[in-house]
């Protein structure tokens, strides 16, 4: 698993032990898609996490023993115009402790930007698909802007409050990832 730049910031795998920090975890100051993130951290991440291992990846940030943050990724299926499927890498959630949103580094680098390098990296370290996607909501304009920075700019509305954003990525055994190209063309 790719560790975090910053070697105080520790990146594992949720554990069943896990549960009870997971529950107490707070990401959300108000707005309706933080809210929803949270509720999915409290009552469904980790039981998907634990049921699909080899699917579901649920990544905890540890400083100090403390959750600082969490992020997950799974496989996902897009069906193309020409009827064929492209196999991607859904960037499904990352979020930040309320107390470390808008939170920098000792060297000056958001935590978010960390926590997001950290997720694609290992996305493409485990998977062999180069495109990674995420959904995000059109008014959580902080998300659009963090997967904007991080190479997914490609952007289709997903149903009315959503916004699924494409990238597509060189795998790690051939170049750095993040080349933020357009996998739709």
């Amino acid at each position: 698993m790719t560790r975090p730049r910053h070697s105080r910031l520790g990146l594992r795998l949720a554990r069943a032990e896990d549960a009870e920090p997971l529950v107490q975890f707070r990401c959300s100051s108000g707005p309706w898609f933080e809210f929803e993130v949270e509720e999915y951290i409290h009552r469904h991440a980790l039981r998907r996490a634990l049921s699909t291992p080899d699917t579901y990846r649920f990544l905890l940030a540890i400083e100090q023993d403390r959750l600082v943050a969490c992020a997950a990724h799974h496989p996902e299926a897009l069906l193309r115009e020409d009827g064929t499927l492209l196999l991607t890498t859904r960037l499904q959630l990352l979020a930040l402790a309320a107390e470390d949103q808008g939170r920098c580094l000792a060297d000056g680098t958001r935590l978010s930007d960390t926590m997001m390098e950290a997720l694609i990296a290992d996305a493409l370290e485990t998977r062999r698909e180069d495109v990674l996607t995420a959904i995000v909501a059109q008014d959580n304009l902080r998300s659009m802007s963090l997967c904007r920075r991080h190479g997914l700019r490609s952007e289709v509305r997903y149903g009315s409050r959503y916004v699924r954003l494409t990238g597509q990525f060189r795998l790690p055994d051939t170049a750095r990832a993040g080349s933020g190209e357009d996998p739709q063309r």
